[in-house]
């Protein structure tokens, strides 16, 4: 969208019609050394709620070319990060709060002998 009106409203109908397809995003995040087999997991639920207040979000922070735009959610400020790419028609979505998710287990496949 080559304007920032156009693309305050294609984005919010955007993520309007996906937080009403899906109440939240489950992630399974693998930590491991490089070169190493993950020996560490946690299941993590990203409630879509976090992009409830792109909804709202004033025309200003669509003005820029290819924008960034700050979600918030509950006490953080910044819970996630929404960057259009104009070029190719990119949604990313960056830099979410772990203080925003829920986690739901971790678990350390180490071996206490180790």
């Amino acid at each position: 969208m080559r304007s920032s009106r156009e693309r305050q409203r294609r984005t919010i109908e955007l993520f309007h019609d996906y937080i009403s397809a899906v109440d939240s995003i489950i992630m399974l995040r693998a930590f491991r050394r490089p070169n190493e087999v993950p020996a560490s997991y946690q299941l993590l639920e990203i409630p879509t709620a976090i992009f409830d207040s792109i909804l709202d979000a004033p025309a200003e922070a669509f003005a820029a070319d290819g924008p960034t735009v700050n979600c918030s959610f509950l006490e953080n400020k910044i819970a996630a990060r929404v960057s259009l790419d104009r070029s190719d028609a990119k949604v990313t979505v960056k830099q979410i709060a772990l203080s925003a998710c829920v986690v739901h287990a971790e678990w350390d496949l180490r071996s206490s002998a180790g």
